[in-house]
């Protein structure tokens, strides 16, 4: 079942009626709301369609299982020349769960809110008077929205961080808004929004004052207030993949990468106080892209298709380079250098060269680089399908296996700590000590 259901109440749906599990369950909510605005007489229900939307319900149709249905009112909207209300409505148990909802009260939010339109007994469109709309005023004023519960989002996260003293831990989810959560309490501390398109990494400064986020522009934010501190101009005309801090905190690295003609792909270094862009590396892949500073902030490591490169950050010369024939995948800092997938393993290059040193055979769940490493780099973390493991970064060997909550949703992102990992699975930020 979406797990959206669970975070719905019906005390936030001020219209109720029993209902039961069948096609046109929304029928005696709609006469509830007819009878909870004062409007009487005969009536034939026209919803345009509104209700198609609704979520299945596997077998409580056969069990006679009494339902309550919940009804909020959103406002209205003129549509097609009528006067239409726009509702949320959602479907509960006995026991207070959720069976079945509105699409737009689902994880993603795609489809707009329910419509009603009223008739009288001969079907004409029912006119909405001054009086019938202060009462959906005060309806809609009444109406109650879902409590943040703790490391949830309201959309499927896409990238999770934590702060290095793990004070805080952001998340970034699929409708572009940056969250900020308690590091103890999982409390939200901010909900913002960042743009309109994609974001795909988040990132920590050292100190955890700052996280740096952007979709094609960067934007540094400021943590404690949640208030932009400054903006980059980062890649107009590309897709940022990946950010990161240097460890001084002073400068900020981007990859862009986008797969259109005359896009911007390349890995740009900025002054994070001055917000000036001082080198940038264009590159040939049209795909992903990550970057990473070295443990020193010397230099920077960036991985594209087939190739991983290190940069000088003082003087933006190439220094090193490693060009392999398979596509790689992910990049991640360890305690003697860098990891990266390769033809479905995890392939260890030195710090300074790049000079391949080992292969590690770490299941991958779909062979894809969902990777992260603890902060002193002596353990590489892997999605597995339904759990987390963890393994030593020398040699490969397994030293935890931590168990995923159960859930239709694939880890899509993940951070690692000293104590705890932390994965995006589905709009939760999931906690695994480690």
């Amino acid at each position: 079942m979406d797990p959206r259901g669970a975070a719905l109440d019906l005390s936030m749906f001020p219209v109720r009626a029993p209902c039961t599990a069948s096609a046109n369950w929304y029928l005696p909510l709609y006469i509830a709301l007819r009878n909870a605005l004062g409007i009487d007489g005969s009536w034939a229900p026209d919803t345009g369609g509104a209700f198609s939307a609704s979520r299945a319900f596997d077998s409580l149709a056969a069990t006679g299982t009494p339902l309550t249905g919940g009804l909020r009112v959103l406002g209205t909207k003129k549509r097609g020349g009528r006067d239409v209300v726009l509702v949320d409505y959602a479907l509960f148990d006995p026991d207070g769960n959720a069976v079945a909802w509105d699409a737009s009260l689902g994880p993603h939010g795609a489809a707009p809110p329910g419509e009603v339109r009223f008739a009288d007994a001969d079907r004409r469109p029912l006119i909405l008077d001054a009086a019938l709309k202060a009462k959906i005023k005060a309806m809609v004023g009444a109406k109650q929205r879902p409590a943040a519960r703790p490391w949830e989002a309201e959309e499927p996260l896409n990238a999770v961080a934590i702060s290095t003293d793990a004070r805080v831990v952001a998340g970034v989810d699929a409708a572009s808004y940056l969250y900020l959560w308690d590091g103890s309490t999982g409390a939200r501390l901010h909900r913002i929004k960042v743009g309109s398109r994609p974001i795909h990494d988040v990132a920590f400064s050292p100190d955890g004052d700052r996280v740096a986020i952007g979709t094609t522009g960067l934007t540094l934010y400021d943590v404690p207030t949640g208030t932009a501190r400054i903006k980059l101009a980062g890649h107009p005309k590309g897709e940022i993949w990946s950010v990161d801090w240097s460890p001084s905190g002073r400068f900020v690295a981007t990859a862009s990468a986008r797969y259109v003609a005359r896009a911007d792909n390349s890995v740009a270094l900025w002054d994070a106080v001055a917000g000036t862009r001082l080198f940038s590396w264009e590159h040939e892949a049209a795909t992903t892209s990550t970057v990473r500073f070295s443990a020193d902030g010397e230099s920077l490591v960036y991985r594209v298709d087939r190739s991983l490169r290190r940069v000088d950050t003082s003087t933006g010369e190439e220094c090193a380079r490693w060009d392999v024939e398979a596509a790689l995948d992910g990049l991640i800092r360890l305690s003697d250098g860098w990891a990266t997938v390769h033809m479905d393993e995890v392939a260890v290059v030195d710090s300074q060269h790049l000079r391949p040193l080992r292969r590690l055979s770490i299941p991958l769940a779909d062979g894809r680089a969902r990777l992260a490493s603890t902060p002193d780099g002596s353990r590489i973390v892997a999605f597995e399908g339904d759990h987390i493991g963890v393994f030593d970064a020398l040699d490969g060997a397994p030293v935890a296996d931590l168990p995923l909550p159960e859930s239709k949703f694939a880890c899509r992102n993940l951070a690692g700590h000293s104590s705890r990992v932390i994965v995006a699975l589905g709009a939760t930020a999931v906690h695994l000590p480690l």
